[in-house]
């Protein structure tokens, strides 16, 4: 019994899991089929010649691949690169005291004094600055990169920084005249580059022009925004690459579903067939009731002896 109820389990689990598969499977092509909708511009020069017809197409949704820039980047301690986008936690954690009595080599009783975390607590700030794309003919800037697609998956891993510090709390450094140390704080400040300039990216997203002229390219309210060290074909093809392993996924998910369903079914019904029947007579008696009750099967048809007996008695 416990074996039919989980072959029932695993195709309804295997059913549900083609449904999500099929699910995900329709979101990457309808992902692809966006990108197959965007103006491709191929000079960021050109980009200017677009919104002559922005009064048709709205919104204009472009994609610009082009070398990451900026006027004034942030800079870095460990290296000569400058980044656009960095982060800076600073962890902070309280050391107090902790004497204990030790035994040294002369087997004397001497006091010792380490340093115990207790209290630890940390932030993290993000710092941009304004940046842009160039590919040689002119630049574009970009706004709001953080919360694009496949932006995360185009950050590379660069060196940081990190740097510490020790202050008391109150009064003055430990020394060895004090009975007890003061309270000290560690300040670490990790700093992360996430984006830095020389990068090579494409970005596809809204392209609006501002009062001084300058074109950038923003998130839609409706439409793709992705920020990727793929091309727009990359990306297509990626989509899908995706919704043909989700389909095969759902395909073969489905498959083994309805095989679990239809063997649980059938042996149900196999179960049920011979339970009904069991309980049939066969109609056929045994003048002697000690002769019969030594068979194991009616002579004449050869059923159960159980049905033989209930007919004998009846």
């Amino acid at each position: 019994m416990s074996e039919e109820i989980d072959k029932l389990r695993w195709g309804i689990g295997c059913l549900v899991g083609a449904a999500l598969s099929y699910l995900l499977g329709e979101e990457s092509r309808i992902n692809a089929e966006s990108l197959g909708r965007v103006i491709r511009v191929v000079q960021i020069k050109d980009s200017s010649l677009l919104f002559d017809t922005a009064s048709i197409v709205l919104p204009l949704i472009v994609t610009v691949s082009g070398i990451v820039g900026s006027n004034k980047g942030l800079k870095l301690e460990s290296s000569k690169v400058k980044a656009v986008i960095l982060h800076e936690t600073t962890s902070k954690c309280i050391l107090k005291p902790c004497v204990k009595n030790e035994v040294d080599n002369r087997g004397n009783s001497v006091e010792v004094c380490s340093w115990k975390e207790e209290q630890k607590g940390s932030h993290t700030v993000k710092k941009e600055v304004p940046w842009y794309l160039d590919d040689g003919t002119s630049k574009v800037f970009v706004l709001n990169a953080e919360s694009a697609s496949k932006f995360w998956e185009s950050v590379g891993r660069h060196v940081g920084s990190c740097k510490s510090q020790i202050l008391p709390v109150r009064g003055t450094v430990v020394d060895s005249r004090q009975k007890e140390p003061d309270v000290l704080v560690k300040t670490t400040v990790t700093t992360q580059p996430l984006l830095i300039t020389g990068t090579p990216l494409t970005v596809i997203g809204e392209a609006v022009k501002d009062r001084s002229g300058r074109i950038r390219i923003q998130q839609p309210e409706r439409g793709p925004f992705y920020v990727s060290r793929k091309n727009i074909d990359e990306l297509n093809d990626e989509f899908a690459g995706v919704e043909r392993s989700l389909k095969c996924v759902s395909l073969v998910l489905s498959s083994c579903g309805i095989f679990l369903i239809g063997m649980h079914t059938f042996q149900c019904i196999k179960k049920r067939f011979f339970k009904q029947k069991s309980c049939k007579r066969c109609g056929h008696r045994i003048n002697s009731e000690q002769r019969s009750s030594q068979l194991t099967e009616c002579p004449l048809c050869r059923e159960q002896a159980n049905q033989l007996d209930r007919a004998f008695r009846g």
